[in-house]
């Protein structure tokens, strides 16, 4: 017998990541996996390659304004860099509240 789709979804801890902040599932049993959390632009590199990982079968969702995300721009290390231009807009939702 199969397992239940919630069994096949990667369960993260809250304190998975280090220098992502606030990452948490919103849809965790649902596929894809939906994730929301604070910037990103600050991830390390093992946080980076991790989240990678993470949603090779989810999709993070951005809920910050417009203006947070300028700002947060100019603290976007190399790693979150990479991140961004792995996961695409396929993997990645900006939807302010």
């Amino acid at each position: 017998m199969k397992g239940s789709v919630a069994a096949d979804v990667k369960s993260v801890p809250a304190s998975k990541f280090e220098s992502i902040k606030n990452f948490r599932p919103v849809l965790p049993t649902k596929l894809p996996a939906v994730y929301r959390s604070a910037s990103l632009d600050e991830a390390s590199q093992t946080d980076a390659e991790a989240l990678y990982e993470l949603l090779s079968d989810g999709i993070v969702i951005d809920l910050r304004n417009d203006d947070e995300v300028i700002n947060s721009c100019a603290k976007r290390t190399a790693d979150a860099e990479a991140l961004y231009e792995k996961l695409g807009e396929r993997q990645r939702e900006h939807m302010p509240l």
